[in-house]
């Protein structure tokens, strides 16, 4: 009676790890994806379907995505980024230039299968989620 409690709780921790981490995977992977696809210079439409297409385990239409191209000042010795994509054309082309970066960013809330019995540790919004990351950073072809 008393190691039971314990071992549930045990239990659940490791459910609700496994799923955080699985969801980390996939998210960095779709981060991958979609930064391998700017790098080689196809439009933003094209990086999104690539990056929904990695990221089909998760809840899609819930991931943020930042697709942003970086250009390095000589002066300053540091990277400048904006956002990736010349808009006055349609679709949307990459104007990343050969030698720009490109940077992928994404973020995902998880929603926490344990609810509240873990919401404490970690630190999740409204007691229901947690905000998961992934960034990915290629040199454009």
């Amino acid at each position: 009676a008393i190691v039971a409690p314990m071992l549930i709780i045990f239990m659940f921790g490791a459910i609700e790890f496994g799923l955080i981490f699985k969801d980390m995977l996939t998210l960095n992977q779709a981060a991958r994806e979609a930064s391998r696809t700017a790098a080689v210079g196809k439009s933003t439409g094209e990086i999104v379907a690539k990056m929904t297409a990695a990221g089909a385990t998760l809840r899609t239409a819930d991931i943020t995505y930042y697709l942003e191209r970086g250009v390095y000042n000589g002066s300053t010795g540091a990277w400048t980024y904006t956002t990736l994509g010349d808009t006055a054309t349609t679709p949307v082309r990459n104007d990343a230039l050969s030698g720009d970066q490109v940077r992928v960013r994404l973020e995902y809330p998880h929603r926490l299968v344990t609810g509240g019995l873990f919401s404490r540790l970690a630190n999740a919004q409204n007691g229901t989620a947690i905000r998961l990351r992934g960034t990915m950073v290629m040199r454009r072809e």
